[in-house]
């Protein structure tokens, strides 16, 4: 008998062949009590109003939706977390939640005791006061340590991932055994796009460094990078805090405001999407089985239609281990 895994796999293959968006990704605000210098979660416009959510959230379930992230900015943030939190479970459907861990108050641990989501994942930005603080601009540390602790003892399933930045590349032994105190595995995204001016982030060289590091510990690899399995307008959609669906959060275009036709807009922006992916200089690159781009990482290296160096200098990285 199959195990809930092979069910869901299966259901998220099928999806991903018929076009139906079983899972969506929702960044319920656009602001985080963090103040990391590379987030682009720093925009305190008005975000969509409870019904506004609720109304979307009810028309991704109607077209097939039974898997949502909840996402933000920092999700806990919004003073109406439970009452979304709520309506989406109460549905039916499976919530993962991403959270910087600070903002996790007892009522709305209560409430996730008794509806358990799919999965809490924290990203760590560093294992002590003084590296949260140099990281985030704020003493963080005490209350996602805490809070780590709490979700533990609750007995939710909960996940641990970081990020490749150079103050975190400089810190991942500690940040590893950080996570191997809590007992948990340390799972990790591989790419950040391209820096600021006043935005640093890892070489190639330190790149590959970083994820030797972590496939030692045998942490578990967050894989979005192969475009074979990309969801985006696919089995998967991203709606942004102001009701606009995109590809994924990395990608901006193509997109276009939710109203009251959601499968109108996902079929439009699928077609557009599909023209885009048309145009791909991977497909007859022999670097593409040791690659992480993606249209995306490529629009946000400078030009989708073209493969930036430091993809490629990933690629070459990788094909010579």
């Amino acid at each position: 008998m199959a195990n809930y895994k092979e069910i869901k796999k299966r259901l998220l293959i099928d999806a991903y062949n018929n076009n139906i968006p079983i899972v969506g990704e929702f960044e319920l605000l656009g602001n985080c009590n963090f103040n990391c210098s590379m987030c682009y979660a720093k925009t305190y416009d008005s975000a969509l109003s409870t019904e506004e959510w609720k109304n979307i959230f009810k028309q991704a379930y109607n077209n097939g939706m039974m898997y949502a992230l909840l996402t933000g900015g920092e999700v806990f943030m919004r003073p109406d977390f439970l009452v979304l939190y709520n309506y989406l479970f109460d549905m039916g459907v499976k919530i993962t939640i991403y959270t910087n861990g600070s903002k996790l108050t007892d009522e709305i641990l209560d409430l996730l005791q008794k509806k358990k989501p799919e999965m809490i994942a924290i990203t760590l930005y560093g294992y002590d006061e003084d590296s949260y603080r140099l990281f985030t601009g704020i003493d963080g540390f005490l209350d996602v340590d805490k809070n780590i602790d709490k979700i533990k003892e609750a007995n939710l399933p909960l996940a641990l991932r970081t990020i490749p930045m150079p103050l975190i590349y400089k810190n991942i032994d500690l940040i590893i055994d950080y996570a191997k105190s809590k007992g948990l595995a340390l799972g990790y995204f591989l790419y950040v796009s391209k820096p600021r001016v006043d935005v640093e982030r890892l070489s190639t060289a330190e790149l590959l460094d970083f994820e030797r590091k972590m496939k030692k510990e045998n942490s578990n690899k967050l894989d979005l990078s192969n475009p074979r399995y990309c969801g985006a307008f696919k089995n998967g959609f991203f709606i942004n805090h102001k009701g606009y669906m995109q590809g994924c959060s990395l990608m901006p275009v193509p997109t276009k405001k939710v109203d009251l036709d959601f499968k109108k807009v996902f079929q439009e922006l699928r077609k557009e999407w599909d023209d885009l992916l048309g145009k791909s200089p991977c497909s007859k690159c022999d670097l593409n089985k040791s690659c992480f781009t993606c249209l995306a990482k490529r629009y946000l290296e400078g030009n989708m239609f073209a493969c930036g160096k430091y993809l490629r200098d990933y690629a070459e990285g990788v094909s010579n281990e």
